[in-house]
């Protein structure tokens, strides 16, 4: 019995912390500041914000289940519609980012969980959203200046290289297990998804009520 009840144990200890960390990253999503110039703090920006790092990493698990030719596709068009979205957030203002997270995470995460039947351009369509919207919320909190400038192209970097490792690493898996177990992991990250989208209502409500 106790063998049996492990895996959803660690599964539901997973998805809590998880989510705690996806809830209270938003608080602190755009403090991240190295002292090493804006570079640093850009790639810092995106290493040290789950509601941007994940769905990066949950598109990399989409394209594993689909392929090569997926992958590539999606791995320029998500990096630079990143840094077209921050440029125009630079220049326009702010949205509300936790539903911009929350759908994104429900979106990957669903479309992981499913083993949607993509073709390379409806991955890259994905990509293109998922890069522009969130693109745009990060450089809509940065400074309109050069230092901001270089913020968002130090975060598409980071785009870029982060999805090309999580992606290399997982196309050549092409058992049944690391099938499964990618599924598994688009279910959690749909999971949090709900979660932070209910926290963020919520949060909406109270303040209406005030």
């Amino acid at each position: 019995m106790k063998t049996a009840t492990r895996p959803g144990l660690w599964s539901a200890a997973g998805l809590a912390g998880l989510a705690l960390a996806l809830s209270s990253g938003g608080a602190e999503a755009h403090m991240n500041t190295t002292g090493l110039g804006p570079v640093y703090d850009g790639v810092a920006h995106f290493a040290l914000t789950p509601e941007d790092s994940i769905p990066v990493a949950g598109l990399a698990v989409l394209a594993g289940l689909r392929g090569p030719a997926h992958g590539r596709r999606a791995l320029f068009v998500l990096s630079a519609c990143w840094f077209v979205g921050g440029a125009a957030g630079l220049l326009i203002g702010r949205p509300g980012e936790g539903f911009t997270a929350a759908l994104s995470l429900l979106l990957i995460g669903g479309l992981v969980a499913a083993d949607a039947p993509l073709s390379s351009w409806a991955v890259a369509a994905v990509a293109a959203v998922l890069g522009t919207s969130h693109g745009y919320v990060d450089g809509s909190s940065l400074p309109s200046d050069s230092s901001g400038f270089l913020m968002v192209l130090a975060m598409s970097a980071a785009v870029f290289v982060s999805y090309a490792i999580v992606a290399a690493s997982l196309l050549p898996l092409q058992s049944r297990l690391a099938h499964i177990a990618m599924r598994v992991s688009g279910s959690w990250i749909a999971a949090s998804g709900l979660l932070l989208l209910g926290w963020t209502l919520r949060g909406g409500i109270r303040i209406a009520a005030q």
